[in-house]
Order: C-alpha cells, then sequence, then structure tokens
C-alpha cells in the first residue's frame, strides 16, 4: 500500500489573521466593567433584601409556620434570575455588535474576492480601512502583476517554432510558478 505524501509540519499553515482585534479589546473592557457592575448590583440588592427579610422575621411577634431558608432561598433565586437576564442582554447587544463589524468587513471582502475569482483584477477600493482588506488589495496587486507577467511572456512565443516553443513554455512556467513558497 503506498504510502500518503506528507509536507513538513506547518508548511501548509498560514498566518491567521484576526478580525476586529481593537474592537475585541474594548467589547471585553466594556463586558468585563459591566459584568463588575452587575455583580455589584446583584450583591447591593441582595443584601437589601435580604437583610430586608430577616429584619421583618426577626421583629415578628410570632415567627412563621415552618421553616424560613425557603423564603431566603426564594429571595435568592429572584435575584440570580435576574443576574442572568442582565447578563444575557448585555451579551445579546455585544454579540449584535460583533456581528454588525464583521458584516460591514465581510461584503466588501466578498466583492473584491468574487471579482478576483471571477479574474476581473482591475483595482477597486475596498473601503472600510481594515488591514484584512489592505492584505487582499495586496494580493490583488500582486495577482495582476503576476498575470501581467503571464501576457507578456506568452506574446513572446507568438513567432516562435514548435521545439522552441515548448521550451520556452516550460521556461515561462518556471519564472511564473516561482521559487517554491516555505511555510
Amino acid at each position: 500500500m503506498p504510502r500518503p505524501v506528507t509536507t513538513p509540519a506547518g508548511a501548509e499553515r498560514r498566518r491567521r489573521r484576526y478580525l476586529g482585534v481593537a474592537l475585541q479589546r474594548r467589547l471585553i473592557l466594556v463586558l468585563a466593567a459591566l459584568e463588575a457592575v452587575l455583580v455589584a448590583a446583584f450583591l447591593l440588592w441582595l443584601r437589601a433584601r435580604l437583610g430586608g427579610l430577616a429584619e421583618a422575621l426577626a421583629f415578628r411577634a410570632h415567627p412563621p409556620p415552618g421553616p424560613v431558608a425557603p423564603l431566603f432561598l426564594a429571595e435568592i433565586a429572584r435575584a440570580a434570575a435576574g443576574f442572568v437576564a442582565a447578563n444575557a442582554a448585555v451579551l445579546l447587544a455585544a454579540a449584535a455588535v460583533w456581528e454588525r463589524r464583521v458584516a460591514a468587513l465581510r461584503r466588501p471582502l466578498c466583492r473584491l474576492l468574487a471579482a478576483a475569482g471571477d479574474l476581473d483584477l482591475r483595482p477597486r477600493p475596498a473601503g472600510g480601512g481594515h488591514e484584512a482588506l489592505e492584505l487582499a488589495q495586496v494580493w490583488l496587486a500582486a495577482e495582476r502583476a503576476r498575470h501581467r507577467r503571464v501576457r507578456e511572456l506568452v506574446a513572446g512565443l507568438a513567432g516562435a517554432g514548435a521545439e522552441d516553443c515548448a521550451r520556452r513554455l516550460a521556461e515561462i512556467e518556471a519564472r511564473v510558478q516561482g521559487p517554491p513558497r516555505s511555510g
């Protein structure tokens, strides 16, 4: 059984570039600050509610029948439900901000790459001023130069004979592919 062809580790790996790093930092800082505020509000509200309940129970002439722990647990459950609801609202708002930012970046990037897929390599403004869009513009310029070079090399084949043509095509292929890329 033939062995599968393997490449050196990392040869096919490309550097990952994450979208919106600055926005991620801001969102994380805002979420951490909001979480601190929510925890403080939760604890203060819980202290006030449990303190009020304890005071109401302490100054009664006759204690309520049965255990009082369920009363305290019910207050804690109400406070926890409010805390979870507030956290969910904050996370949904952060997700909406993030999705809007990614969509605003993805639209021009997809248009640019779709045009390149159709071999429309004309320069066009990508908009947005994001690193991913700038990298796509650099790649598009490199592809434009590569295709121009191929056109020039193929134009040189016009007057060549069959043997000369085959030799020059091999040279063209080697020049167009360029040096092997390292991982």
